[in-house]
């Protein structure tokens, strides 16, 4: 896996050439063939309203091409939403977030989940309250 500073170099070679091609493409072709209310033209309008956003990863190496992983995790939230709505009351919901939420960090810091619960459980069941020690970031 490379370090920030290696895809940094990478993308100051290659991307920030391709960018800086696409930029002036945008700016001298798409105006005057493009329809206002084409398909294209929502395209082009979204990549010239994010285009800041976009060049942030090609000056920064720790910046992400995609951002997959935050999809993923969405995807759990829309997944979960319907099955949440028969959780019980209240109580057992706010439970139910606070687990989502500890499992979705466990395995956003890829811990392995079942031993993570495990050794959370067995620790609170002998009697230990330092619950940010038990946190996955530590």
């Amino acid at each position: 896996m490379a370090s920030d500073e290696e895809r940094l170099e990478s993308r100051q070679m290659e991307s920030v050439v391709v960018l800086g091609a696409i930029r002036k493409w945008l700016d001298t072709k798409t105006e005057p063939v493009v329809l206002p209310k084409a398909n294209f033209a929502e395209v082009v309008g979204y990549i010239n309203n994010n285009w800041a956003a976009l060049m942030s990863y090609a000056q920064t190496g720790y910046v992400p091409i995609d951002n997959n992983a935050i999809e993923r995790l969405m995807k759990q939230v829309a997944i979960g939403r319907k099955n949440w709505l028969f959780v019980g009351n209240v109580g057992a919901g706010e439970r139910a977030a606070q687990l989502m939420s500890l499992v979705s960090s466990a395995k956003r810091r890829d811990l392995d989940v079942w031993f993570y619960l495990k050794d959370i459980l067995e620790r609170l069941l002998a009697g230990e309250t330092d619950y940010k020690s038990m946190l996955p970031d530590v």
